[in-house]
């Protein structure tokens, strides 16, 4: 059973030093990589760790196994957890995006209000201006009438 554990554990070993070789030669940013380095080196220890119990002790190689098994589970959940909150980072992003350019609209949106509703009040201003106008050529034009009709009995006789 420790041949097959330690066997394992060396493949898996061997699985993220090719992972590290690949992402240095892609470029890859640091953090990833120093991910795998880690994860590499703790199952160097695992499998040092392994090679010290002696071969009657199957209980603890067991034991060893299972939490080896259990630990790359937990790193895979991990890297999917970074993935995702990378994913979730870029939406968090867009969105922020978004919404400064609909503050940005919104503020375009207010100063076009104001200088609608200032151009109103002056409107207002205006036609109360002509209104008060109109009322006094309605009541010059009544003067006018009045003074006709009376111009027009004084010349009838």
């Amino acid at each position: 059973m420790k041949k097959q554990i330690t066997g394992y554990i060396t493949g898996v070993i061997n699985s993220y030093s090719r992972t590290i070789e690949r992402l240095k030669e892609s470029g890859a940013p640091i953090t990833s990589t120093n991910s795998f380095v880690a994860f590499k080196e703790e199952f160097t220890d695992l499998l040092e760790f392994v090679m010290d119990i002696p071969e009657e002790n199957k209980e603890v190689a067991i034991l060893a196994f299972n939490i080896a098994l259990e630990n790359t589970i937990f790193k895979k959940r991990i890297l999917e957890l970074e993935e995702s909150c990378e994913s979730m980072n870029e939406i968090e992003n867009n969105l922020h995006k978004r919404i400064k350019a609909l503050t940005d609209n919104n503020d375009s949106l207010d100063n076009n209000c104001n200088v609608l509703r200032n151009h109103n009040n002056k409107l207002i201003k205006v036609n109360f201006e002509l209104a008060q106008c109109n009322k006094n050529q309605v009541q010059m034009i009544r003067k006018l009438r009045y003074r006709n009709k009376q111009l027009a009995r004084i010349f009838k006789y």
